[in-house]
């Protein structure tokens, strides 16, 4: 099933996720958020910002942010593709499965996985 947007605003229109394409779709953020070259490119985001900013705790997350918000965006947009999601529309769709995720007990642990990866803690 790919995704149907506005033309010319795909954010405008974001399309109903049901709980069994967010199931879907956060299975697959996840497998691609687990590569082994997305931890060691999120592993070297994290080292750079703690060597740049080792005092200031607050600078160091918005380094990390900076730099971790886009990657997310590249790798799930990129997992996400055969929705119909691309990297414009990827963070507004996120939100959406995310949203929906969290109302599922069964999706939330995902769902939190998910979010670690934005908070710059990558699984072993």
């Amino acid at each position: 099933q790919v995704l149907k947007f506005h033309p010319a605003n795909p954010i405008m229109a974001l399309p109903t996720i049901t709980p069994e394409l967010a199931s879907q779709m956060v299975d697959k953020a996840i497998a691609a958020l687990e590569d082994e070259e997305t931890k060691a490119k999120v592993q070297g985001i994290l080292t750079k910002a703690k060597e740049a900013e080792p005092e200031d705790q607050v600078k160091r997350q918005t380094m990390m942010m900076q730099e971790l918000l886009p990657l997310a965006k590249t790798v799930v947009g990129d997992s996400w593709k055969d929705w119909g999601v691309t990297e414009d529309n990827a963070m507004a769709v996120m939100m959406q499965v995310q949203m929906m995720a969290m109302m599922d007990p069964a999706l939330q642990p995902k769902a939190a996985k998910v979010m670690s990866f934005f908070q710059g803690q990558v699984g072993s």
